[in-house]
């Protein structure tokens, strides 16, 4: 039974609201971004995390989701290491193909996802681990029927799509799986992790959460590190593994281009896309197909992404 008819998202863009004055000193300008069906209906039933919030809220735990990473990434175990182990395990996958043509956005993906695991769960997984797999189809489910015309058409016409069989449908029971494979993740944090000892990002939030314990007006509790881990690992996975997607079609279409001069940054994605690339092209020689100069280039317009053409393998 489709849910009831509601009065919808405001289609309005980005806005600077009259905001009242905060009992905090020295408060920062507050972004507030514009609203689409699916942010809305998120939003209803959760309003935590980072991609689904504003105002405050947004602004506070974005601010400790970024000192967080850097924390992590400056501790006993650096975050490039943690892309140097994948990166390793990434090459050792590849080299069982063993030279034959293939589509490089699988691999890519379950390198990508498992820093974003070892990130924020404080491990890795085998890509064949059947959570991990679980875990990385519910994922790319739901990024497919974002950017699909279905997505496109619930964005525009939602009440409308409520009683309309498809796919769409699909994103609300798949971000259920995905709120319960976190939250079973967090339990285990919860009864080993040693407080302020924190070696991944949950453990960061559970200190901040006991620390917080006695403010009402805390941001930091359970609902909000479910959602936000979720936001991580949307929102890292994808983008990154496209991005780097990308970067390999550029090298195979202009092949006098190395990559391997120039770093990137040390933020997150930046040592990721770096990494795996240089990695890649110091044990690999990259060949096509096609001819270079029949490859695509130009990114396929999407709804929530702009990706490259899909490799053909034949």
């Amino acid at each position: 039974m489709p849910p009831a008819p509601r009065s919808g998202p405001s289609q309005q863009g980005i806005k600077e609201p009259s905001v009242p004055a905060a009992p905090w000193p020295h408060t920062p300008t507050i972004a507030w971004k514009p609203t689409t069906a699916w942010s809305f209906e998120f939003g209803q039933t959760t309003h935590e995390g980072i991609v689904f919030s504003n105002g405050h809220l947004w602004h506070t735990l974005r601010t400790f989701t970024v000192g967080s990473l850097k924390k992590l990434g400056i501790g006993s175990r650096s975050i490039a290491e943690r892309i140097q182990e994948e990166a390793a395990a990434l090459i050792q996958e590849l080299s069982l193909i063993q030279g034959a043509s293939f589509n490089p956005l699988y691999h890519i993906h379950n390198a990508v996802a498992n820093v974003i695991c070892s990130v924020v769960f404080g491990q890795r997984y085998a890509y064949d681990d059947p959570d991990f797999r679980i875990l990385l189809n519910l994922l790319n489910d739901n990024f497919q029927i974002l950017s699909s015309q279905w997505g496109q058409m619930y964005n525009i016409f939602p009440s409308f799509l409520d009683w309309i069989p498809g796919p769409h449908h699909r994103i609300f029971s798949n971000f259920n799986k995905l709120q319960a494979f976190i939250s079973k993740e967090i339990k285990k944090h919860e009864e080993n992790r040693q407080p302020e000892e924190p070696q991944n990002f949950i453990d960061c939030f559970l200190d901040q959460m006991d620390k917080a314990k006695q403010d009402p007006r805390s941001h930091f509790y359970m609902e909000t590190l479910v959602m936000t881990t979720h936001n991580l690992f949307f929102g890292g996975t994808e983008t990154t593994s496209t991005t780097i997607h990308y970067g390999l079609l550029i090298l195979l279409k202009y092949p006098n281009v190395t990559g391997k001069r120039i770093c990137l940054g040390a933020d997150l994605a930046h040592v990721e896309i770096f990494l795996f690339l240089t990695t890649i092209l110091q044990r690999f020689t990259l060949c096509t197909v096609k001819r270079p100069e029949r490859l695509t280039s130009p990114p396929s317009p999407q709804a929530w992404a702009t990706c490259p053409h899909p490799m053909s393998s034949t």
